[in-house]
This record gives C-alpha cells, sequence and structure tokens, in this order.
C-alpha cells in the first residue's frame, strides 16, 4: 500500500504544534494597577493575569489582602509601576526579599529603556510615577513586557509578538486621533485639583494653569483656597479637573463658587467597557473628559 508522503508530513507537522502548544505553561502574572493590568491582559492573553489594586481605590494607599499575598507567592512575574506610587506592593516585595524569597519584580519606571519619565518635586525620587499617561510610554512598557513573557514562555513568543504589534498600532491610530481633537483647544487655560495628568498634558502639548493641591495627602487651606479663586479669575480659567477617586466635595466646592464646570476623570480606568483594549479606553476617555473641559463656552 503506497503512503500519501504530503499527508504523513502535514499530519507530523501538526502532532508536533499541538504537543508545543500543550506544553507552553499557563503564566501567572500579578500587575499593580489597573493601566499596567489593561497592558499585560492585552499582550498575555493567554495568562492568568491578577490585579492588585482594584482600579476604584487609590494605589497610594492600598492595603495587601491575604488573596493578595498568594498570588503574589505564586507569581511568575510581579509588574509595578513604582515604590513612591504603589507603596503598599513595594513593601511587601522588600520583605519578602528581606526573608530570602526572590519574587520577579519588574519596577517598570527603572527597567524600561527608552521611557520619557517627568520630574516631580513631590516623590522622593523626584520622578512622576503616571507614565502610562503618555501613549508612547506604555508602548514602551508593553514592549517590555513582551520580552519579559516571552523569555519565560518561549513557545508563545510569536503569538506575544503579534499582540505587541496589534497593542501598538491602536495605540498609535488612538494618539493621532486625540492629537487631532485638541489640536485648536491648547491655548485654553484651566486648573487641576492634583498635579497628575503631567505625562498627558506633556504629550499633546496642553498645560494647567493652576493646580490646586501639589500633592496626595495635602490639605485645602483657607489662604490657599482664596489664591486659588483669584487665579482663576484672573486667569478665566474654563473648568477643573478631577480625579474620580479623590474628594469631590473641595472641588465641587471651588467649581460653584467660581461658576466653571467640574469635570472628573478617570486615569486608572474604573468605567472601562472595552475588554479588548482596556488602555487605548482610558486614554481615549481622559481626552474626551479634557475635550469636554476645555471646550466649555
Amino acid at each position: 500500500m503506497r503512503l500519501n508522503f504530503s499527508l504523513i508530513v502535514t499530519t507530523l507537522a501538526l502532532s508536533w504544534l499541538i504537543n508545543v502548544e500543550s506544553q507552553a505553561k499557563t503564566l501567572k502574572i500579578v500587575t499593580s494597577i489597573n493601566p499596567i493590568y489593561q497592558i499585560t491582559k492585552f499582550i498575555a492573553d493567554d495568562a492568568d493575569n491578577y490585579l492588585i489594586a482594584p482600579s476604584n481605590l487609590s494605589e497610594h494607599h492600598y492595603n495587601m489582602r491575604p488573596s493578595d499575598i498568594k498570588s503574589i507567592e505564586q507569581a511568575d512575574l510581579i509588574f509595578l509601576i513604582s515604590a513612591d506610587l504603589e507603596t503598599s506592593l513595594a513593601k511587601t516585595i522588600h520583605d519578602y526579599k528581606s526573608f530570602g524569597k526572590k519574587l520577579n519584580a519588574i519596577e517598570l519606571i527603572k527597567s524600561s529603556p527608552g521611557l520619557k519619565i517627568l520630574d516631580s518635586k513631590f516623590t522622593t525620587s523626584r520622578q512622576d510615577p503616571h507614565i502610562w499617561l503618555n501613549p508612547d510610554n506604555a508602548v514602551i512598557i508593553a514592549g517590555l513586557i513582551t520580552d519579559r513573557i516571552s523569555a519565560i514562555n518561549p513557545e508563545r513568543s510569536l503569538h506575544y509578538k503579534k499582540k505587541l504589534q496589534d497593542f501598538s498600532e491602536q495605540v498609535r491610530n488612538n494618539k493621532e486621533e486625540i492629537s487631532h481633537k485638541l489640536e485648536k483647544l491648547r491655548n485654553i487655560n484651566y486648573l487641576v485639583y492634583y498635579d497628575e495628568y503631567r505625562y498627558f498634558e506633556d504629550y499633546y502639548q496642553l498645560k494647567a494653569d493652576t493646580v490646586v493641591l501639589d500633592y496626595h495627602g495635602q490639605l485645602l487651606s483657607i489662604n490657599n483656597l482664596k489664591r486659588i479663586n483669584t487665579l482663576i479669575k484672573n486667569n478665566q480659567s474654563r473648568c477643573l479637573l478631577s480625579e474620580l477617586k479623590e474628594d469631590s466635595g473641595p472641588a465641587k466646592q471651588i467649581a460653584q463658587d467660581n461658576k466653571i464646570q467640574l469635570v472628573v476623570t478617570d486615569i486608572l480606568g474604573t468605567k472601562i467597557s472595552n475588554p479588548r483594549n482596556g488602555y487605548v479606553e482610558i486614554i481615549k476617555n481622559l481626552s474626551d473628559d479634557f475635550i469636554k473641559c476645555l471646550s466649555t463656552n
């Protein structure tokens, strides 16, 4: 009986591919905050992805849960922005290292060559940790994530690289659309409650004329409130931007007293509805908030 040689080769090739696919391990990846979680989830869509700090809670003062500790212990990779931002996670990682347990933790602000890092006078490292608000930084972070997970799971590296290409293309298309929309709004005065939009503002050539509070935890004094009210009148500020998770009472009071619009933003992605590329939606929603603010008459 004569056998079809081509059929045999094809069958063997398919068997090999199936065998390689079955050998590829399911990675356990822990991420600190939602924007990085969304990037990681897009690239490593076959991994067991775990988010430490829910997006509706402050990453500055988040307290670790037992489930977080368990996930950290079992993780193949841990991604965080900076010890200045995710203080609780950074302390936990440090404690584990002190007891001799090695964790594969990657601090993105230190491990991603090519990132644009803005200075901040209100953190111990003098670096503003909100790096994901620059779209080019997000692509660099996605590249680092791709490299690290490919090194651990090389059988899936081609898949991860294809996902990186898709991510980069979607980010590029989104940022070009945003740039076109914001181009005519760059010279309009506005103020921000906290100075946490600087990467987005720097990228799209925007700049708040007034910052209400310099850092999280700072109290709004009566003298500072008087100063803010004077600046709003002198600068003819059009609106006030404030983050979703922050205490909205003082921000609302400032907006009401000065008859300007308060626009609440969501830089962590609490309101994400697109499961395919949550990061792109975070930036798109933020741009919509800026457009809503700057287009106010």
